[in-house]
């Protein structure tokens, strides 16, 4: 017995005048009440439970993780990027046996400007995780390290990521531009390049390729 609920019945009697009327009275209920569950914590989603997971596993390596668009994405230093891609790729809970891309993101206000952003799938458990880390890009900065020797994907793709972004992976075996002309200058998707470039290109007709012209001056350049 949990409670006491008060109720009032009618009882009828006889009044003076032989007409039956009605008389409430009071009475006590006893009742039982049905003790509710306690409510249990929401539970992990599975992007959440492989973020606890690899923090459980890699303390050392994983610097924070966040879930975004359930897709959980991994903050690493750029030293650990290989360590950390092959504990995805080779353990049994992740099991992320393809590299899908590796692209940058410029935010020129930052110390270290580009996030490098890694994306991992897994075709056994049909779920993806991202790896991003952080680095300067500027002249005589280490840069992250290649993993082309985790991924043969990662040939061409660091290579487009160094020729967009300017940004240094050391150890790769052919670092060179793959889809700007070899004597582009800059890198076209940093904030601060020109929207007009440095060097304006024309087609010769007669030599079958592209020549260059006079190197532009700032009149000629929109800053973004």
């Amino acid at each position: 017995v949990t409670g006491v609920q008060t109720c009032a019945l009618p009882i009828w009697r006889l009044g003076s005048t032989g007409v039956m009327r009605s008389m409430p009275v009071v009475r006590r209920a006893l009742c039982t009440t049905a003790t509710q569950p306690a409510a249990k914590p929401p539970a992990f989603t599975p992007a959440q439970q492989i973020l606890q997971s690899i923090k459980s596993m890699l303390p050392r390596v994983m610097t924070t993780g966040v879930v975004t668009h359930g897709e959980p994405i991994v903050y690493v230093e750029p030293k650990d990027v290989p360590i950390m891609l092959r504990f995805l790729r080779d353990h049994t809970g992740t099991r992320c046996k393809q590299l899908v891309d590796i692209t940058a993101v410029d935010i020129p206000t930052r110390e270290k400007r580009f996030e490098v952003c890694y994306q991992m799938l897994s075709h056994d458990h049909n779920s993806r995780v991202r790896v991003k880390t952080l680095t300067g890009g500027d002249m005589g900065d280490e840069g992250v390290p290649s993993v082309t020797e985790l991924f043969s994907a990662a040939n061409w793709l660091e290579r487009e990521t160094f020729d967009m972004y300017g940004i240094y992976f050391h150890g790769h075996p052919d670092l060179r531009r793959i889809l700007t002309d070899y004597g582009f200058q800059g890198h076209p998707m940093r904030k601060d390049f020109p929207l007009s470039g440095f060097v304006e290109c024309r087609y010769d007709e007669a030599k079958k390729r592209d020549r260059k012209s006079t190197r532009l001056n700032s009149s000629h350049q929109y800053d973004l």
